[in-house]
């Protein structure tokens, strides 16, 4: 489950750059953004900052990042705070383990 500004979505490929959600390739909304995932998901891209109450496969955010495990790499021009980390992780800001 996917929930962005309280509203629910469903899928495994999320893509937000612009303020423009794309989820597994089809475009939902246009919007000011606070993303919230909930459960698993296997990429991920966001211009701003992001919360995965889940695991991510590979994970990338212009701000800061909060998640469980990423299987994969991780990226964040801000804060990062997650579990296990299978790839490389990189970090503007902090890099916290869970």
């Amino acid at each position: 489950m996917i929930s962005i500004n309280g509203k629910v979505y469903h899928g495994n490929n999320i893509s937000i750059s612009d303020n423009e959600i794309v989820i597994d390739g089809v475009t939902m909304e246009n919007t000011s953004l606070e993303v919230t995932i909930i459960g698993d998901v296997e990429n991920l891209k966001v211009d701003g900052s992001c919360t995965v109450k889940g695991n991510v496969g590979n994970a990338s955010s212009g701000g800061s990042m909060k998640c469980e495990n990423i299987s994969g790499n991780a990226n964040s021009g801000g804060s990062m705070k997650c579990g296990d980390v299978g790839g490389n992780a990189n970090s503007g800001g902090s890099m916290k383990r869970n």
